[in-house]
């Protein structure tokens, strides 16, 4: 009897650790978001007509470097968590969020116009500029960018260069603001 218990209680901790693993392929450890991995599939199973237009969204935490080198990776990693969370209170059913690692996030918005994922870049931008982390009141300041394919673009790839393009646009003109203000 006890042999057969241990093999069950082997059999279910294996099962478990398989399970954490699959989770884990597809998932970001720090913000259980989806992954590059998971982002990477979902982009080529939505690039189909059908799905059109298919609006991509890319998303980089402004001064994470900053915050890890001066109060610790401990409230960076907070950050990270807290800005995961905003993204998915503000997500639509059928939104992909993903964190493709560091400070960079992309959202994959099947079925989205370009002005649709114009007003959510900007819900976003609203809700990250009037909220604060506690206790140390961080304000998440981030960079948008995102493109939308309707049926232009050969690859994902040059989708998300667009994207990724128009987000470092976005960044180099806050610097510019922030340096005048």
């Amino acid at each position: 009897l006890e042999f057969v218990s241990s093999q069950v209680a082997t059999a279910i901790e294996r099962k478990r650790i398989e399970e954490k693993i699959r989770y884990l392929s597809f998932h970001d450890a720090l913000t259980d978001l989806y992954n590059r991995a998971y982002f990477e599939e979902e982009l080529k199973r939505y690039n189909f007509p059908r799905y059109y237009p298919l609006s991509v969204m890319m998303v980089d935490i402004n001064g994470l470097k900053v915050i890890n080198d001066t109060l610790g990776h401990y409230e960076g990693d907070k950050l990270l968590q807290h800005f995961a969370s905003l993204l998915n209170s503000i997500s639509r059913k059928g939104d992909v969020i993903t964190r493709l690692g560091g400070d960079e996030f992309a959202i994959l918005l099947p079925s989205t116009t370009s002005q649709e994922a114009h007003r959510i870049c900007e819900r976003i931008r609203k809700i990250c500029e009037e909220d604060s982390i506690k206790p140390i009141c961080l304000r998440p300041s981030i960079a948008l960018g995102d493109a939308t394919q309707k049926g232009e673009y050969q690859n994902t790839e040059a989708l998300l260069k667009e994207a990724d393009k128009r987000m470092y646009q976005d960044k180099n003109k806050n610097k510019v603001k922030e340096t005048f203000q």
